[in-house]
């Protein structure tokens, strides 16, 4: 796996908002969208295993947000991936662009 696309959702028995008839539609529901390291799905594992790959394998992780004040929550969620992954990884890797 070379591309990890990350969002989440407060319960898992909300995962319809990510229908695509749903979140695609701005007349589309977004409730229970939660930043991404906050809702039902632990992204730790995951992280966790980004940060002490050792093998030289380009990889890259896409941030999502549908809900409301996109540019706060996408900065807040790359700030917060940024610092569990900045001690292994060079911050060039680590660039984003919204």
């Amino acid at each position: 796996m070379r591309h990890f696309h990350l969002k989440n959702i407060a319960r898992r028995d909300q995962l319809g908002v990510f229908a695509p008839a749903n979140v695609y539609s701005p007349a589309g529901s977004r409730e229970g969208m939660v930043p991404v390291l906050e809702g039902a799905c632990d992204y730790g594992p995951i992280i966790d295993w980004l940060a002490k790959r050792s093998d030289a394998t380009p990889m890259d992780v896409s941030l999502e947000w549908f809900g409301p004040d996109c540019w706060r929550v996408l900065s807040q969620d790359l700030r917060r991936l940024r610092a569990r992954l900045s001690p292994q990884l060079d911050q060039a890797a680590l660039a984003c662009s919204l």
